[in-house]
This record gives structure tokens, sequence and C-alpha cells, in this order.
């Protein structure tokens, strides 16, 4: 009861059988007397029908109408018939004569007999009795399911299998139990391994009937059925079935971007205070204390600091080739236009003050068209600079891919890591002389004092690149490179733009002219106890006027 209790529901296979009357009527008259030649039937009589010369009569009730059927009967019958088939066969093709055998059919073997068996066919009792190129026979099955049914387990026949018929198998599954209740719809499924998600591959065991599953990396796909996973390019990712690499939609820093609009905010207001600035310094350039600053360099650095503030909207602007072009052309030249004029204007007071120490004569190279020639040589090197890296590799906006596990590419303008190297270490080295000369100009009278807001400029501008300079190296993504180079940009421009600039507009507005003249026409250099007259000063900015 245990074991049917276990195999409930369970489906058994067994040999198609039809019952036999003629045998069961033979069979019934069989006793040990008539079977003495029947080595098993005394064990099957004594064992399995409990019969003995006492109950001899009782044995003949224990056979059931049908019984052949359940013995596989009509299987035995069929393979006799085969053989009587197939001798037959053997027999009508080595002997001559009609009835009876001859010397060659006795001789014949196993050898001889079986290409007869695999050809033989006939009605048998099952059915057509036939065997395929394998030798295999066409059989008949039927599937049983055991049940639960009126108080005991019995088998109860669910389906046939007919290897001769056109529908193989014929299940009818109204007669079938389940006995898995686990299962939403009562059916249990036959698989030996589920089906793989998508992104996963098999890994086949045995004859490949099971398999276990294995997923493949983010960036990879599932090809030669599945098998194996083949990782997409750089610049593609696997779309949503992982069936193909479809092209990566490109990122770059957008005009809605929280942090494009911060900078795009301070950049308006600064360009509008660079122009309102350069205005300034066109309406009254003609003033003693503009003049008296070096108004030409004055000019340029603030065409500097605007075209600092300009570059900012190339720097967020989708990369393309136009863009591009600006910004490996203008990247470090705007820079170059603030730093090269100041550094040009520092040296030019350092030369005064230190040679009016010694003399009153004018030094060479002082004068206004001299500091501009400077000032457009140490621009023309930038410009070399950019133009021979322009040369090597052309300006493109080119995608780039930032991590084979990610899914980013983003679009950029092909700058070198050697082409940025080069001008910052030129233009780092332009802040650094900028330092040295105005510190070693930061003792000049107070009357003269714009050597010392060029000393807080330059000053504040190398906090700022050396800030800048590891950030922009260490940062992979480009849209934050952008960032911190539009950031740095601005820093620049409006520490330039409110140290040397503001002051000078605030002066000539609020500050008696007498006044601000007299930082033009500086009389005496006090150097410990000594007085030194400097004419040559005096020379100097008034040849301007």
């Amino acid at each position: 009861m245990t074991t049917n209790r276990l195999l409930y529901g369970g489906f058994f296979v067994e040999l198609y059988n039809m019952k036999s009357l003629e045998y069961e009527q033979y069979f019934r008259t069989l006793t040990p007397e008539n079977t003495g030649s029947n080595p098993w039937f005394m064990e099957y009589w004594d064992r399995y029908l409990d019969c003995d010369d006492s109950n001899r009569e009782e044995c003949d009730e224990q056979y059931v109408e049908g019984f052949s059927s359940t013995m596989g009967i009509s299987a035995v019958i069929d393979a006799v018939y085969v053989y009587g088939y197939a001798l037959e066969k053997l027999r009508q093709q080595l002997c001559a004569v009609d009835e009876g055998g001859c010397d060659a059919f006795y001789e014949a073997d196993g050898e001889d007999l079986l290409p007869l068996l695999r050809n033989t066919s006939f009605n048998g009792t099952r059915g057509l009795v036939q065997f395929d190129e394998n030798g295999d026979l066409m059989g008949k099955y039927v599937v049983k399911n055991l049940q639960y049914t009126n108080g005991k387990y019995e088998k109860v026949t669910v389906g046939i299998w007919d290897a001769l018929a056109d529908n193989k198998l014929e299940m009818f599954d109204e007669l079938v139990v389940w006995t898995v209740p686990e299962q939403v719809d009562g059916v249990p499924r036959s698989v030996c391994s589920d089906p793989c998600l998508p992104g996963h591959i098999m890994i086949l065991h045995g004859d490949g009937c099971c398999w276990e599953c294995f997923q493949c990396r983010d960036n990879e796909i599932p090809i030669l059925n599945n098998t194996r996973c083949h990782a997409c390019n750089p610049l593609s990712w696997p779309n949503e079935n992982f069936t193909a690499c479809d092209p990566i939609p490109p990122t770059f820093i957008n005009w809605q971007d929280p942090i494009a609009v911060t900078v795009l905010s301070a950049t308006v207001f600064g360009l509008t205070a660079s122009i309102v600035t350069l205005c300034g310094y066109i309406q009254h350039r003609n003033k003693p204390l503009i003049k008296a600053s070096s108004r030409e360099l004055s000019f340029i650095m603030l065409f500097g600091v605007t075209f600092s503030y300009i570059m900012v909207f190339v720097f967020v602007a989708k990369p393309t080739l136009a863009t591009c072009v600006m910004v490996r052309l203008g990247l470090m030249l705007c820079f170059t236009m603030t730093y090269a004029p100041m550094l040009t204007k520092v040296i030019r007071i350092y030369r005064i003050f230190t040679a009016g120490k010694k003399s009153t004569k004018r030094p060479s190279m002082t004068g206004p068209t001299s500091q501009v020639v400077i000032t457009t040589f140490i621009l023309s090197i930038q410009v070399l600079i950019s133009g021979i890296f322009a040369m090597v590799v052309h300006p493109a906006a080119i995608l780039e891919a930032s991590s084979t596990r990610d899914k980013r590419v983003e679009l950029s303008c092909n700058i070198k890591g050697s082409e940025v190297i080069t001008s910052v270490t030129y233009n780092l080295l332009l802040i650094v002389l900028c330092c040295w000369f105005a510190f070693k100009t930061r003792k000049v009278p107070d009357n003269y004092n714009e050597s010392r807001f060029i000393t807080l400029s330059v000053y504040t501008t190398l906090v700022i690149w050396l800030a800048f300079i590891p950030a922009y190296i260490t940062v992979n993504s480009s849209s934050y490179k952008v960032a911190i180079l539009s950031f740095a940009t601005l820093l620049n421009s409006s520490v330039t733009l409110v140290c040397l600039y503001v002051p000078k507009l605030y002066a000539v507005h609020y500050v008696k002219e007498e006044d601000t003249r007299a930082g033009t026409t500086i009389n005496a250099y006090v150097a410990g106890n000594r007085v030194s007259p400097l004419p040559h000063l005096s020379t100097v900015e008034s040849s301007r006027s």
C-alpha cells in the first residue's frame, strides 16, 4: 500500500495485448499430469495458483476470462508466428519440394534466418506485425496511469502508442490523474531544464537534453544557439531581448542640464560685465589713469576676458566639427590673451622701478608699440602650438566609450592630452612669471598700486589653475571635463575683471582727477632713507598723452 501511494499518479508503459480465447481454453486444460515436460508449470501451479491434489477442482475457478491479455500471451503468439513465417520462407528458398525439409534447410543457421525475420510482416493477434529498417518491431504500447478508485489502486489505460499509426500517440487526457498540486494547472512540466532567460547561455550536460543557464555580462549577447557570449563593440549595447547590439545614444552636456544652466547664467552675467567694462574703457580711454595703466595692453586683456566668456558658450555647445575647431584653437588662446598682456605689463613695471633706482634714463621697449609687439609675440607662440596640434590631429567630434561595462558613450572633441598639457604648461609658465614679477614689484609706491592688483589677480589665478589641472586630468567624463573647464574659465576671467578693471573704473568715476593724475606722474621712489627721482616714468606717461 505504501509503494502504491508513492507511485500514485505515475505512468507505466506496457505492451499492447489482446486476449486469446483459444489459448485460455487450452491453458485451462493444463495439469501436472499432462505437462510433465514443462519444468516451470509445477512452480506456477504451486506458488501462484496455490493448487495441489486436494483442491484441484478449485484451481480452474481462479482463471478469470481475459486473463491472457494481462499475461502478454498475444505478444508471445505473434513472436512464435514471426519465426514460423521466417522458417517457412527459408524452407521455400532452400528446398525444391512443396512440403517437408531438406539437408540445406536443416544445415542453415541464424545468419540465414535473420534477414527473413526482419522482412516478415503479417496480421497478428495485436494487428499488423512489421519491423523497421533497424530490425526493431514497429510496436504498439499502452500508457497506463496508477489511480485510486473504489478503494483500491489500479492501472487505468490513458493512452496508446502505435508506431504504424499517423498519430502515433493518442492520449485520453480526461482520464489522467495528476498529483502535482503546486502547479497552477495541475499538469507537471516534462522538462529536464527550463529555457534560459534572455541574456543567458546554455551549458550543456551529457547528450544535450539538460543544461545550466549562465548569465552573460551586461555588454554581451548570446550567439551560436545560445551557447556562447559575444561582447558588443564599445559603442553599442545589447537590446532589450539580448538578440542584437544596438548603437548607444551619445551623451553630452545639454543646455538644459543644471550644471549647464548654472555655468551659462554666470557666463551671461560675466559677459555683460566685461562688455560694460569694455564700453567704459572705450569711453574713458583718454583719461590719465587709463592711459597710465598701459591702455593698449589693458584693451588686449579685456578682449581676452570677453573672449573667455564667449568660449564658455562654445565649451557647453554640442560637439560638432565647427565647435571642435573653435575649441581646439580658442581653448588656451583665451587664457593667453589675458596672461600675455598681464606678463608684459608687470615686467614693464618691474623694469621701470628697477631702473629708477640706478638712473633717470628711460628703459628700452617700454613704449606702447613695443609692449603690443611683445604681447603679440607671446600670443603667437600659443597660436603656433594650437595650429601644430590641429594639423597633426584634425579637429573632429568623436564618440568615446567611458567603459566597456557601462552603457555610456560620450560625444566630445578630439583634444589629445598632449595638446592640453603643452598649452597648459605654456600658460602656467606665463602665470608663474606674472607671480614672480608681481612679487618683485610689491613695494612700489602706494599711488602706483596697479602692481598690487596684478599680484592679487595672478596669485588667485595660480590657485585656480593648481586646483583645475588635477581635477581636469583625473575626471573621465567629458561632461564633467567641460563643466570644470567652464568654471575655471569663468573664475579666471572674473578674477581678472574684478582685480584689474573694476578699481580703475571706480577711480575714474569717484576719485578726483588730480589724485589719479598723481599716480601717473610718480616723482619719487622711496627706498630706505634715500629718495630717487624717476623723471623717466613721467616722460613715458606724458609721451602717451
